[in-house]
């Protein structure tokens, strides 16, 4: 792992690089089985479930979450659904469309869960109720990825998104060894920083344990 910038105050970026990243389905489901909310996020990724139900118990200490309890749904957080509502289309068929993208060398192959301005202004002055998105965009090159997040819960958020966005977003894109680039843009609770690396290298041990 490189890390090219961390962060050293609140609302600081971050961005680091993993190198030839590559961890089965089968092996990054048995490491999402080991956390309870992790296996709850996981199951509404699989679903495309936006339903705020269930979602209690997870709320503590959790600034992500902190206005759960007044919101209808998630649909911007669960990224699985968030694509298929912005791009019309459901994931298995945007696996089909990057791939040929990137096969043609393409620079254009970019997701993008960002929401419209009015949304976000809404959600801190009108509507408090609104889920916004802490991811921005996933761009796909043919010899790296790059995920970049608006901003991200180092804490409490930020392994748990990197195994999920890898799992639903990149593992069966590319079914290789791949580059992983990291940013973001604002981090919470940036003192964990190097407690998220730490947990990110243990992932790379699991993997090359499982060789």
């Amino acid at each position: 792992m490189q890390i090219i910038k961390h962060p050293e105050f609140e609302n600081d970026s971050f961005y680091f690089i993993i190198k030839d990243f590559d961890l089965s389905i089968e092996k990054l489901n048995s490491l999402i089985k080991e956390d309870e909310y992790l296996s709850f996020k996981d199951k509404a990724f699989a679903e495309e479930r936006i339903s705020t139900t269930g979602c209690d118990k997870f709320i503590e200490d959790r600034p992500s979450l902190r206005n759960l309890k007044k919101m209808n749904c998630l649909e911007s957080s669960i990224y699985t659904h968030a694509v298929n509502r912005k791009n019309n289309m459901g994931v298995p068929v945007l696996y089909h469309f990057i791939k040929r993208m990137i096969e043609k060398d393409s620079r254009r192959a970019l997701l993008n869960f960002n929401e419209e301005l009015a949304k976000s202004y809404c959600s801190e002055f009108v509507k408090l109720n609104l889920d916004i998105s802490c991811l921005s965009t996933i761009h796909y090159l043919k010899d790296k990825v790059t995920i970049s997040f608006r901003a991200n819960d180092i804490k409490n958020e930020a392994l748990f998104d990197f195994m999920l966005i890898y799992k639903y977003f990149i593992r069966n894109v590319y079914e290789k060894e791949i580059d992983i680039h990291v940013f973001c843009s604002s981090c919470q609770n940036f003192n964990c920083f190097y407690l998220y690396v730490d947990n990110l290298k243990k992932m790379y041990t699991f993997y090359e344990k499982s060789l």
